[in-house]
Parts: structure tokens; sequence; C-alpha cells
């Protein structure tokens, strides 16, 4: 499946908004596809218990492509734009 580019920051005043990443562990299978697209590095794989589990290590630098969302079989990734 080819990358989602979905910017939908909006254009004016970017930096009054928030991006919040929500993982669903429960959902997320550690397949690390989410990892491996994000151009800004914003997730990281993390050992855990039952195996490796995407986690938003940097959110701050997401820039809301959705590339994560739409790589991830799953679906266990939603964005959440918020203002500050």
């Amino acid at each position: 499946m080819p990358p989602v580019m979905d910017n939908v920051r909006p254009s004016e005043h970017p930096e009054d908004y928030s991006v919040q990443v929500h993982i669903d562990d429960e959902r997320c299978n550690g397949c690390g596809l989410c990892v491996a697209f994000c151009p800004e590095a914003v997730l990281e794989m993390r050992t855990t218990v039952g195996g490796g589990k995407a986690v938003a290590a940097a959110p701050e630098k997401c820039c809301t492509c959705y590339t994560c969302v739409g790589q991830c079989p799953q679906k266990a990734i939603q964005l959440e734009l918020r203002q500050k």
C-alpha cells in the first residue's frame, strides 16, 4: 500500500496546534511498518512482554502526513489535531 499523504495541519498559524499520536496496544502487532515509513522519525519500536510494539517517541515532530495511519495493517494508529 502506498503511503497516505494527507496533511491536515491548518495552514494558518500551525504553531497553535499540536498532534497527539494514539496507538492501540491491543491492535498493534509490532510489524514496524509505521516506524519504517514515518518521514519525521516520530515512532519507534519498543520491546514488550509479548514482543515489539510501536510507540510515539517524539510526537512533537509529527507533520500529520498520515503515512503511519495508512501503512498500519491493523489500523492501530490514529492522529488527533488539537488546538493549544
